[in-house]
C-alpha cells in the first residue's frame, strides 16, 4: 500500500517526462523541443523556438484528405519538391509506422534565398486524413530536439 501511494505521488509530482510540452494536432500527438511554443493564429499551426525570430527553426503542422502510403515514394517526393522549390536534395525516405498507423519520414535539404536548410517531413496516414508534420533546420541548433520529437510522434 505504501509503495503504491508513493508511485502515484511521484507520478503526481514527476509527471510524464514530456507531457507539459506534449502538443496534439488532428490526432497526431508529439514532444515539442523545450521552450517552443505554437502559435495558432494562422490556417497552419507552427512551432517556434524560444529565440525566435533570430532563429527560424521551426516546426509545422498541417492536415490533407485521407489518403494512401502506396501513392508515395522518393522519387515521388523528389518530383514534386524539385518542380516546387528547385534544387531539392533526398536525404532518406522511409516508410514506418506510427501509432500502428503508416507513416513516411522524409529528409530532404534545399536552399530558399540564398538559405541552406534541412526539412524532415513526417507523414501519418489517419483512416479520415493525411497529418503532415515539418521540421525545418536551417541553423542546426534544435537538430537533436528535432531527431527526439521527431521520434516522440503518436497517433490515434
Amino acid at each position: 500500500m505504501f509503495t503504491a501511494l508513493l508511485m502515484i505521488l511521484c507520478l503526481t509530482a514527476c509527471g510524464d517526462g514530456g507531457s507539459a510540452n506534449k502538443y496534439t494536432y488532428e490526432g497526431v500527438s508529439l514532444a515539442l523541443p523545450e521552450g517552443f511554443t505554437v502559435d495558432e493564429n494562422s490556417a497552419t499551426p507552427i512551432a517556434y523556438g524560444p529565440n525566435y525570430p533570430d532563429n527560424t527553426d521551426n516546426i509545422t503542422f498541417s492536415y490533407s484528405g485521407a489518403d494512401s502510403i502506396d501513392n508515395y515514394s522518393q522519387e515521388v517526393f523528389e518530383t514534386y519538391y524539385s518542380a516546387l522549390l528547385g534544387e531539392v536534395t533526398s536525404n532518406s525516405f522511409e516508410k514506418v509506422k506510427v501509432g500502428g498507423k503508416d507513416a513516411i519520414e522524409y529528409n530532404y535539404s534545399l536552399s530558399v534565398n540564398g538559405v541552406e536548410m534541412e526539412q524532415t517531413q513526417v507523414m501519418v496516414f489517419l483512416s479520415d486524413k493525411t497529418v503532415t508534420v515539418t521540421f525545418t533546420s536551417a541553423s542546426g541548433e534544435y537538430d537533436s530536439a528535432f531527431e527526439q520529437a521527431i521520434d516522440s510522434i503518436s497517433a490515434k
